[in-house]
């Protein structure tokens, strides 16, 4: 028997110095491959160079919400006659859908609306998706950071060895510590990065940490925030969500919530009756919930809300006079024209705070980051139904204690650089292109 035992341990060593001996083969191919392919990119640029040919940016886009971080950059170089810019819509992948299962996030729709020529990077009759490779770009810019999301070609190892991939943040800042934090920045697709633009030295510092070995400090880009640009350049009004539009004399209040519950910072299940009651007695606000696209279709999986739950109140919804559930693709007009801000803990907390506007925030753990809790000093924290009504009803009469404090915080922490996030953005392409190949 311990001549068995004895056998079994020798062989198990073996086994284990194979798996080592084959893994450090392959990490010395992938080098070999990536030294190939930056090799094969710089002899590209050099004839596109030669050739007074555009340098070739690409944007491979699936979530409308996620749009308002790139829209400012594509415009900015797609003005420039330097440049090519193809537009890419694709659907994607979920955890709160089947394993294999597309989901079409709408993002077609939106650029459809907005006159943005784009082509479909997925033919869903035959099943097949356009080859980045084919394109030739020289640049790709994806929403997120998360290739699961995506098939292999679509992958930040396999496009990396074509093209340099650019990573503007699809929250604007990160706000958050811990498990958001993680989650967001997944070192495997981040070692193919070749920029990552950042709002503001204090992020950009913190990444250089984080990736130390994996990102150089030069790679991480501190460019501002192009995800506010609309908020900055003061975007006009076009239609509404609101229920009574934009002319009626109401005080417009915006709820937004986090789309899971694992995290314990999310609060949909605590205020969801709450301000349907509250706009029943207040008919002088016009209440509008803004759920994370994935939301209901996560509570109803997980068996958190029913659909009978949820059938009844999208019925509410839609019969009230003055409450609205916003399925919308495009946010930015809303925030515009919102008066009070409810939410926990979301990425949008920022850019409403940028407008100069109130902002209630609904507290259940602690999550914020060290830049997180300076914005937080502005905001009106609230535990439970009682805190948030006091505070609603407050705001309503026309109490704003902290709007002193909000205001000093934006001129302290505005994020945008001088020139500007998205022409800062451009010209480190232009600059790195020309750099490459000489």
């Amino acid at each position: 028997m311990i001549k068995k035992i004895k056998l079994f341990i020798n062989r198990t060593k073996i086994v284990r110095n194979f798996y080592l001996k084959l893994a450090q083969r392959e990490e010395k191919i992938q080098e070999r491959i990536d030294c190939l392919a930056r090799e094969v990119q710089t002899l590209k640029n050099r004839i596109n160079i030669h050739q007074c040919k555009s340098i070739h940016v690409v944007f491979v886009c699936h979530s409308p919400s996620s749009w308002g971080s790139l829209e400012s950059v594509y415009q900015t170089i797609n003005e420039d006659t330097n440049f090519k810019v193809t537009v890419i819509a694709v659907p994607f992948r979920h955890s709160t859908f089947n394993d294999n299962e597309l989901y079409d996030g709408g993002m077609a729709e939106l650029l459809l609306k907005n006159g943005i020529d784009f082509v479909y990077g997925y033919d869903k009759h035959n099943k097949e998706w356009i080859d980045l490779q084919k394109l030739f770009p020289d640049y790709i810019f994806f929403q997120t950071p998360y290739d699961s999301q995506f098939p292999y070609i679509y992958s930040a190892a396999y496009v990396s060895l074509f093209a340099k991939i650019c990573y503007v943040p699809y929250y604007g800042t990160l706000l958050y510590k811990g498990v958001v934090d993680k989650i967001t920045h997944p070192v495997n697709y981040f070692k193919y990065v070749s920029f990552y633009f950042v709002p503001h030295e204090e992020e950009q510092k913190a990444l250089v940490n984080k990736f130390l070995g994996i990102l150089r400090q030069d790679q991480i880009v501190i460019s501002g925030m192009p995800k506010i640009d609309y908020i900055m350049n003061d975007l006009p009004n076009k239609s509404s969500e609101w229920k009574r539009g934009l002319n009626s004399n109401v005080i417009r209040i915006l709820w937004n919530t986090r789309w899971r519950t694992n995290e314990g910072n999310c609060h949909f299940f605590d205020y969801k009756d709450y301000f349907l009651n509250f706009t029943k007695v207040h008919p002088e606000v016009d209440f509008l919930f803004r759920p994370h696209p994935l939301s209901f279709q996560n509570f109803l999986k997980s068996g958190e809300l029913s659909q009978a739950e949820y059938d009844d109140m999208i019925l509410t919804y839609n019969q009230s006079p003055n409450a609205k559930i916003d399925f919308s693709n495009d946010y930015r007009n809303t925030v515009l024209t919102t008066d009070i801000f409810v939410s926990d803990m979301s990425s949008i907390l920022y850019e409403f705070f940028m407008t100069g506007k109130p902002v209630i925030y609904t507290h259940r753990v602690d999550g914020f980051n060290d830049f997180a809790s300076k914005l937080a000093v502005g905001f009106y924290w609230v535990r439970n139904q009682n805190e948030l009504n006091e505070k609603l009803l407050m705001l309503l009469h026309g109490d704003d204690p902290l709007k002193p404090i909000r205001q000093k915080l934006i001129k302290e922490l505005l994020l945008n650089s001088r020139v500007g996030a998205s022409l800062l953005i451009k010209e480190t392409l232009r600059k790195d292109f020309i750099n490459s190949n000489t």
